[in-house]
């Protein structure tokens, strides 16, 4: 039997949704194992695809800093004319990793950010 004023037992709504985000932190970091412990440090597979991907994240936020009206002109098959439209220009994800990119000069860091 519960009282008037206690909540007799019952979890609040609150504390299980912070069990539930809680559970949710600790399997992504044991599934992610190498990754979450160095997360600027290791790829988990650096192919062909991820070194694109990281040389895109870096040409976008390096284009956006320095040359915002040339960002299709990449310097990826030089002197090829806008490089970067051959394949994602991935401008989306630039724009939310490039503080970490720039604070931290690391493109690895700025994956994981926008993955």
């Amino acid at each position: 039997m519960s009282t008037a004023g206690g909540s007799g037992g019952q979890s609040s709504p609150t504390r299980s949704a912070w069990a539930v985000v809680l559970a949710f932190v600790g399997l992504t970091a044991v599934l992610t194992f190498p990754v979450s412990l160095e997360p600027g440090s290791r790829a988990l597979a650096l192919s062909a695809d991820t070194r694109l991907f990281l040389w895109t994240l870096s040409w976008d936020v390096h284009a956006l800093l320095h040359q915002p009206l040339r960002l299709f002109d990449a310097n990826i098959f030089h002197p090829e004319p806008r490089t970067l439209a051959y394949s994602e220009h991935l401008l989306g994800s630039a724009l939310i990793g490039a503080p970490f990119l720039l604070s931290t000069d690391n493109p690895v860091l700025a994956l994981y950010v926008v993955v």
